[in-house]
């Protein structure tokens, strides 16, 4: 009929439905829904970024990077005094400087150790002096061949120089660390597909609910001659409507929970938290989640309504 063909979207003049599809409770309740899930999306998806950006930093800060470990305690519990504890190191360095193999050496100072222990033992350098702490001394290498070879010959030396001295190559406990954080961003990864999956199936229960409240209404747009099509355009714009006003509540919220986080992280640095850089194509990612959410939104209404209609008698 030509009512309904000088109509656009299923939507009059005045932008109303012909279905009354604004009044009800469920609209309020199904905003905020969408809203959490877009919220909940938005974290786990910050939480993956997060984990990739240290598992990378950590595997190329330490690539190629061995420690050798100098114990402040001889097997019998003596402390050893530190003088000869440097004396060992620099004798070890200098033999240490032949090898081919290793790139650059150096001994980690005082200092340094004490501004690592700091945050956690409330002590500076001072009181650390006075009260002779156990501090091992630490030798930093850089290799340019991490080969089995070259970790014995080098293990070879030290143990020359001190037979409780030993060769840390960071592997096992960086690659316990690297599948703790795989797993957790495959967690978050899964996560999040979850939660779409948990909003689609609310969406579609809703719609389903507001049809089965409104069958009197699209029932009789049948009689009068609308399609399935008109009548599935006038419920696809009402949740694309209620999808993005939840998705920019959530993103709102999200970007606002952002922002404290990235804000306590760079003031707390001195405590050894990660810092982590959020680059644009991140944020760029994060302005895409409500839309996916109003495009699952629009899609899941078509279906949902069209798969309806037909059923209906």
């Amino acid at each position: 009929m030509p009512f309904f063909k000088d109509r656009a979207l299923g939507v009059a003049e005045g932008r109303t439905y012909d279905i009354p599809l604004d009044k009800g409770n469920g609209r309020f309740f199904l905003t905020l829904l969408i809203a959490l899930m877009v919220f909940l999306a938005m974290l786990s998806i910050t939480a993956a970024y997060v984990l990739t950006q240290i598992a990378d930093r950590w595997q190329t800060g330490l690539e190629g990077k061995w420690t050798i470990e100098i114990p402040a305690v001889d097997s019998s519990g003596t402390l050893i005094p530190r003088a000869e504890l440097k004396q060992q190191a620099q004798q070890l360095i200098s033999e240490l400087e032949t090898f081919h193999a290793i790139s650059d050496v150096e001994i980690m100072g005082d200092d340094t150790m004490i501004s690592l222990l700091e945050p956690w033992f409330e002590f500076d350098k001072e009181m650390a002096q006075q009260m002779e702490l156990p501090i091992p001394v630490l030798i930093s290498l850089s290799v340019q061949s991490t080969s089995t070879q070259t970790a014995k010959g080098i293990q070879d030396v030290i143990t020359q120089y001190n037979s409780e001295a030993r060769l840390d190559l960071h592997q096992e406990w960086l690659s316990n660390l690297l599948r703790i954080t795989g797993s957790l961003r495959l967690i978050s990864v899964f996560f999040t597909f979850v939660i779409l999956a948990a909003a689609v199936t609310a969406i579609a229960g809703a719609i389903q609910s507001r049809m089965a409240e409104h069958k009197d209404n699209v029932q009789l747009l049948h009689l009068m001659g609308a399609s399935d099509w008109y009548i599935m355009k006038q419920f696809q714009r009402h949740g694309l409507i209620i999808a993005m006003q939840g998705g920019i509540i959530g993103l709102f919220t999200a970007i606002c929970l952002l922002k404290a986080i990235i804000y306590y992280l760079s003031q707390t640095q001195e405590y050894g938290l990660p810092s982590v850089d959020f680059s644009p194509v991140f944020w760029i990612g994060i302005f895409i989640i409500p839309c996916t959410a109003a495009f699952l939104a629009a899609f899941t209404t078509r279906f949902t309504v069209l798969h309806t209609l037909g059923r209906m008698p």
